[in-house]
């Protein structure tokens, strides 16, 4: 019996759902400030996810696919993927505020270790970052999704196996 790959629709709605359990368990977990691995493990698991729903979806069509068809599938599973996180970011920050003030406060604590930053310099930097945080947090979560999108992309289409059936044209 041939499996049937999983759509790049439902990849795309399994990675985000992942990512918004991580984003919610960081932070109440008070891991949302925090530096070091513990910060980049969520990136990792989900280009981990790219690579594995990548690789299945060749196993699943036999290998019968192309690098670019391979990178698309996942690309579209990032895209989706990205616009519900996106949308889900905002509503949070909508709902949680004191998320942002975490955020603002974590980011003032850094400047007051920095000597070559004076108070005017970080009131205005502070004023600035607090002025345009949700075009920030938007734009900055659509170009790290996706970016992480494409990475995991290109590497679960270069580790699948590939034997694409040749066209008449070949």
């Amino acid at each position: 019996m041939e499996k049937k790959p999983v759509s790049h629709i439902s990849a795309g709605l399994l990675i985000a759902g992942i990512g918004i359990l991580l984003f919610i368990v960081y932070y109440f977990m008070g891991l949302s400030y925090k530096k070091g691995i513990i910060s980049w493990l969520p990136a990792i698991l989900t280009i981990a996810l790219y690579i594995i729903f990548v690789i299945n979806k060749s196993k699943a069509t036999g290998g019968n696919e192309t690098f670019g068809s391979l990178f698309g599938y996942g690309f579209k599973s990032a895209a989706i993927a990205t616009l519900i996180t996106v949308a889900f970011v905002a509503v949070f920050l909508y709902i949680f505020p004191d998320y942002k003030q975490g955020l603002l406060d974590n980011m003032s604590a850094e400047f007051d270790k920095n000597p070559s930053i004076n108070e005017e310099q970080r009131d205005m930097i502070m004023g600035n970052v607090d002025k345009y945080f949700m075009v920030s947090a938007i734009g900055g979560g659509i170009f790290s999704n996706l970016l992480i999108g494409v990475i995991g992309s290109l590497l679960g289409a270069a580790f699948a196996k590939k034997n694409p059936k040749p066209t008449p044209f070949q």
